[in-house]
């Protein structure tokens, strides 16, 4: 899996300007991040985060109710 993300300052114009342009000029450097991404992403579905809170409150409140 390739980077996900540039990491700039806050205030930082020309690191972000540079890091925008890396992105415009290469074009699979964008292409490896999108995917990258969508990749991450599916980690974070409804279904899996809703299971995954409801093991959580299920495993402190001491019940082993399904959802």
């Amino acid at each position: 899996m390739g980077a996900l993300v540039f990491l700039v300052d806050l205030g930082d114009v020309a690191g972000l300007a540079e890091a925008l342009g890396k992105l415009i000029c290469n074009p699979e450097l964008r292409a490896s991040m999108g995917a990258a991404g969508k990749g991450k992403i599916r980690n974070y579905s409804l279904n899996r985060v809703l299971h995954e809170m409801a093991a959580i409150y299920n495993r402190y409140l001491g019940r082993d109710r399904k959802f």
